[in-house]
C-alpha cells in the first residue's frame, strides 16, 4: 500500500529544499550591529573619557542613539522607529533574538521566498515599533517585533495550507504555536520581566494579517508578482539607508564628547 503524498508533493519538497540566504542576512546584521555598539561603547570609555555609571560602557551607544525613546521621538526622531529594530539591549538579548531567527525564519523564507520574508520581518518589525511607541512608555529595542511577525505569519501558513502540508506538519506550524506565544506574552505583563508586549503583539498581529494576504510559494498562480516584492524590499532597503544616515548623524553629534553627551541626552553629572 502506497503513502500518501501531500497535495503538492513536489513543489512542498522544492520547498523545503530552497536555500535561505535572507535568514543569514538578517542573523549576520543583528550580530554585527550589536558588536559595533559593544565596541563603539568601549572606545567612548576608554578613549574619549565617557564616565557615566548608570550605563556600562557596552551600553552607552545603544541606550542613547538607537533606542525607541518616546520622548525623542516626539521631538522629531522617527527614525528611532526603525534603528530600534536592529539594537539589542546585551549579549542575551542578542543571543536570543538570533537563535529565534535561526529557527524561524528559514521555514517562512523557504515557503515566502526571500523578499517576501524581508518583507514581512521589516513590515512586523515596524508595526511593532509604532505600537511600542503608542502603548509601552518605556525605552525598547531589538528584533523582537519582527521575529513575533516571522511567527504569526508561520502559524497563518500552516492554519491556510493545512490541506496541503502533511497533517503533523501543519499542526505543529499553528495550533502547536499558540501556546508559546500566549505563555510569551503573558508574562510580558508582569513588571519584573522586561518585556515589550505592544512591540510583541504588534508585530506578531501584523505578521499574521500579511500572511493571509500573501501567497506562499504553494501558490503557482499568485496575483502578487515577485517585481512587486523586489520595488517592496527596495524601498525598505532604501528606508533604512536613510535611518543609518539620520542615526550617524545622532551619532556624530551627540558622541563626539562627553559634554556633548550630556547636553543631547541631559544625563545628570
Amino acid at each position: 500500500m502506497q503513502s500518501q503524498e501531500p497535495k503538492l508533493g513536489k513543489t512542498f519538497r522544492e520547498c523545503l529544499d530552497a536555500p535561505t540566504p535572507g535568514t543569514k542576512v538578517l542573523m549576520a546584521v543583528n550580530t554585527v550591529f550589536w558588536v559595533c555598539a559593544f565596541v563603539a561603547g568601549l572606545y567612548l570609555v576608554d578613549y574619549k573619557g565617557f564616565d557615566e555609571p548608570n550605563l556600562p560602557a557596552p551600553d552607552i551607544l545603544v541606550f542613547t542613539t538607537g533606542l525607541k525613546i518616546n520622548s525623542f521621538i516626539l521631538k522629531g526622531d522617527w527614525w528611532r522607529l526603525v534603528s530600534s529594530m536592529w539594537v539589542h539591549l546585551g549579549f542575551m538579548h542578542l543571543a536570543f533574538n538570533v537563535y529565534g531567527l535561526f529557527i524561524i525564519a528559514p521555514l517562512i523564507e523557504k515557503f515566502y521566498e526571500t523578499r517576501r520574508m524581508f518583507f514581512i520581518y521589516i513590515a512586523s518589525g515596524l508595526v511593532g515599533s509604532l505600537a511600542s511607541f503608542y502603548f509601552v512608555e518605556a525605552p525598547s529595542g531589538g528584533a523582537s517585533g519582527a521575529l513575533y511577525g516571522l511567527v504569526g505569519a508561520m502559524i497563518v501558513f500552516g492554519y491556510k495550507y493545512r490541506r496541503d502540508l502533511p497533517p503533523e506538519l501543519g499542526k505543529k506550524l499553528s495550533s502547536g504555536m499558540l501556546p508559546w506565544v500566549l505563555f510569551n506574552i503573558a508574562i510580558g505583563f508582569f513588571d519584573a520581566v522586561p518585556f515589550d508586549n505592544g512591540a510583541h503583539i504588534g508585530g506578531f498581529v501584523s505578521g499574521m494579517i500579511l500572511a493571509f494576504i500573501i501567497p506562499a510559494r504553494l501558490e503557482p498562480g499568485s496575483t502578487f508578482s515577485n517585481t512587486a516584492f523586489s520595488i517592496l524590499a527596495l524601498l525598505f532597503v532604501a528606508l533604512n539607508l536613510v535611518v543609518f544616515g539620520l542615526w550617524f548623524l545622532e551619532i556624530q553629534n551627540c558622541l563626539s564628547s562627553m559634554s556633548s553627551f550630556k547636553t543631547c541626552y541631559s544625563v545628570p553629572m
